[in-house]
């Protein structure tokens, strides 16, 4: 993921997403859902650079998603050891 983001600061763009998207791979394939969050969020990031902003959005919305479900299922485990 840190190759992706050097690449996006070179300007790079198309490196990049290539490098955030196996890193969206990778964590999708390991079950690492904040990973998939945070490549989700340097893609984004590439989209909005390049002026895709609906891209981006999309993007950044998924992510979200993906954030709210795993501070969900925190509570709930938080909440079901508590009892």
């Amino acid at each position: 993921m840190n190759l992706g983001r050097v690449y996006k600061a070179w300007g790079y763009y198309d490196v990049a997403v290539d490098y955030f998207d196996k890193s969206l791979a990778i964590g999708g394939e390991t079950k690492n859902r904040k990973g998939e969050a945070q490549s989700l969020d340097n893609l984004g990031n590439v989209y909005l650079a390049r002026g895709q902003y609906d891209k981006a959005v999309e993007t950044y919305e998924k992510s979200l998603a993906i954030s709210r479900d795993l501070k969900d299922s925190w509570r709930g485990e938080y909440s079901h050891e508590s009892r």
